[in-house]
């Protein structure tokens, strides 16, 4: 299967998530309408509650993949390296890393934890159930919220980290919130602003900018005019040609070119994930310095 982020761009993944909704609503009321009026409801409970447990079970196994391979993404970024990594640099990428495993198993706990007592109030079916679950629900919103703080400092120094050994530094950082959106098959939440990297490398001045659903890199002075300015008219097998990289890695790629500069963009969730091959291929679309 594809990776999570890939994943959830398809119409795959929108046709389990309002099939799997119609699939669940419909077995339980298939349920009810089997039973005889006046019976104890606890089959249809069990239904409802055992169809939500398959239905979410999918969304936390999709969106709880990894975006992209973690040896090959430390392969490129070790190609990229401006000069070799000490003893100390790995020390603390592989810190931030383990860091950054811990913050994701935690709010994959604390959302399926979520999940399952919701889905236990609805198969008991007890007033007095019901009032505990939702305290329990109180206390796992307030972890799931007060966690962002340490969540967000974490992985504000992992990221600066990862890109030192390159010649960037992160400038900017969104503001971001986890939250689960269960309507929306999403676990991911919501952000404002995006994240920003500039440096220098060859030089040549590097520009990258994320946000959720989308990335931008650029390398070099892109003209004041848009004069000479293009798209590049190579797909994943070019790219894959310039850089080493399998055509796989550079589905929802685009590039725009200029004598000058050199433009890659990368569309769908989880598109930062993927800076080092974007960078990569920017500066393998340009002469070399």
């Amino acid at each position: 299967m594809a990776d999570g982020a890939r994943f959830v761009d398809t119409a795959w993944w929108k046709a389990y998530i309002f099939g799997g909704v119609a699939a669940w609503a419909g077995a339980t009321i298939a349920v009810a309408a089997s039973r005889p009026p006046g019976e104890d409801s606890l089959a249809v409970r069990l239904t409802a509650a055992l169809g939500g447990a398959v239905y979410f079970a999918g969304i936390f196994l999709v969106t709880g993949r990894a975006d992209t391979a973690p040896d090959r993404t430390e392969q490129v970024r070790r190609r990229l390296a401006l000069a070799p990594a000490t003893a100390a640099d790995l020390a603390a990428e592989r810190r931030g890393q383990a860091q950054l495993r811990r913050i994701r198993a935690v709010y994959t706990a604390v959302a399926a934890a979520g999940v399952a007592v919701m889905l236990s109030i609805v198969a008991v079916g007890s007033t007095g159930y019901a009032m505990v679950g939702i305290g329990v629900l109180a206390v796992l919103t307030l972890v799931f919220c007060g966690y962002f703080f340490h969540a967000w400092s974490v992985a504000t120094r992992a990221a600066a980290a990862a890109v030192a050994s390159l010649g960037l530094q992160l400038v900017a950082m969104p503001t971001y919130l986890r939250v689960p959106d269960l309507a929306g098959g999403s676990l991911s939440g919501f952000s404002v602003g995006a994240a920003v990297y500039r440096g220098e490398r060859h030089g040549r001045r590097v520009h990258i900018v994320q946000d959720g659903h989308r990335a931008a890199t650029l390398v070099g002075e892109p003209p004041p005019t848009d004069a000479g300015v293009a798209p590049g008219p190579i797909g994943p097998e070019a790219m894959a040609g310039l850089t080493g990289e399998p055509p796989s890695s550079w589905r929802g790629v685009s590039v725009l070119q200029g004598p000058t500069f050199a433009a890659v963009r990368r569309d769908g969730n989880g598109a930062g994930a993927w800076m080092f091959h974007d960078l990569l291929l920017a500066e393998s679309l340009l002469p070399p310095p």
